[in-house]
């Protein structure tokens, strides 16, 4: 776009912000600390953080950190509203999502794992300058899952998009969640967000598993329940996510990233096991104390404040599944289990002969169900076909991965 239409919207043409955000935009129960885009800027969540109360310009109250006061389930009156207000999800597990990067915000922030109470702060480039993304203004919400981490002496085996073998570990940080509601969502927030799916980026060696996850009192959160039923209430969503994925370190001057499996999404069920290892390695390093920590990683828990009592032992994975009444239709979204799986004539498996670890192949089976004329479920229908389709190697993978002690 050119200069002028660009200046327009408040944003140079690398999208870095010109603008002053509106303070007024930080979650409840939170405390700030410097200007907003400077390398002295913290964003401190305080034991109000549960709070309807905002005023984040007030003095702090008992600061609590977001990586491990904030408990990774969410409350059970987040539950109850959202199942009375939009019929979300029956029996589906709410977490809480910490919310780092409002939807539009080009800003990097983060939870600063080294800092006493880990506030929110400025990414730094390399040579010290507050860090902006560049490719393009982000059109999700941005945060992590407390109570998670990527134990970087944990690796795994994964496909590459070109069906090759690559070796990666985590890295270091808390599960990422990108969040597809409407609308941004205020910085430093704790929303309960029900999982959708999951997306397995390898991004210079390692392993970041991205959570999609959609707020529970977003307006399509009654139909929406996993990637395939995503795809129907938001066309191209996944294809938009994996683009921005892939490249968004472009706009910096560096290559592509690789998404493992050839960008297919895991379902619901699928990233609750993630969710679940990375869990049990939080516990692992800020409980147990048995995970090595060489980065001097801050793990205290606030003492005497509001914040959740520090957990006895790591959430099993059992208690983060779906009940049986929700859990068979979202493992639909890995299993094919409609006409078109079998490539009858003009079934989404008949639009590529490719690799099913081919992108290309996964990409031109979902634009084929977006052109689809005709309901919802039609659509629906194809889009958990391609997902089956094109997951049936991730599936015999886990199942050979469940049989090994180490787990994922």
């Amino acid at each position: 776009s050119s200069s002028s239409s660009s200046s327009s919207a408040g944003f140079l043409p690398w999208s870095k912000a010109v603008v002053v955000p509106d303070l007024t935009s930080f979650g409840s129960g939170t405390a700030r600390q410097g200007q907003f885009g400077a390398k002295d800027f913290k964003l401190f969540l305080t034991d109000e953080f549960a709070s309807s109360a905002s005023d984040s310009s007030s003095p702090a109250k008992k600061t609590v950190s977001a990586w491990h006061d904030v408990p990774l389930l969410a409350d059970s009156e987040a539950a109850a509203a959202a199942t009375a207000a939009a019929s979300s999800s029956p029996g589906a597990v709410l977490l809480n999502l910490v919310v780092e990067i409002p939807m539009h915000t080009t800003a990097k922030l983060e939870v600063n794992k080294g800092l006493e109470s880990n506030p929110l702060t400025q990414d730094l480039n390399k040579n010290g300058s507050p860090r902006y993304y560049q490719y393009g203004s982000p059109f999700f919400n941005y945060g992590m899952l407390p109570r998670t981490w990527e134990d970087p002496s944990e690796c795994e085996e994964a496909l590459g998009e070109l069906g090759d073998v690559v070796k990666a570990c985590g890295d270091d940080d808390p599960l990422d969640v990108m969040e597809v509601g409407f609308g941004p969502l205020p910085m430093g927030a704790v929303v309960a967000v029900k999982v959708l799916g999951s997306l397995e980026l390898i991004d210079e060696g390692e392993v970041d598993y991205k959570i999609v996850a959609l707020r529970v009192d977003d307006a399509d959160a009654w139909r929406v329940h996993d990637m395939a039923s995503l795809e129907v209430a938001k066309p191209g969503t996944a294809s938009r996510l994996a683009d921005w994925l892939t490249k968004y370190k472009t706009a910096e001057g560096k290559g592509l990233n690789a998404l493992a499996e050839g960008g297919v999404p895991q379902g619901p069920e699928g990233a609750m096991t993630v969710v679940a290892a990375c869990h049990a390695r939080w516990f692992a390093l800020a409980v147990e104390r048995t995970a090595a920590n060489p980065k001097k990683h801050f793990l205290g828990f606030a003492q005497g404040t509001a914040a959740q009592a520090t957990p006895a032992s790591p959430i099993p994975l059992s208690a983060l599944l779906p009940s049986s009444s929700s859990a068979s239709s979202s493992a639909s979204s890995l299993v094919p289990s409609s006409p078109f799986a079998d490539g009858g004539a003009g079934g989404a498996a008949a639009v590529s002969s490719s690799s099913p670890l081919n992108p290309g192949g996964f990409s031109a089976c979902m634009a084929l169900c977006r052109s689809l004329v005709g309901d919802d479920s039609m659509r629906q229908e194809c889009v958990t076909s391609c997902i089956g389709k094109y997951g049936r190697r991730r599936l015999l993978r886990q199942g050979e991965a469940s049989k090994e002690p180490q787990g994922l």
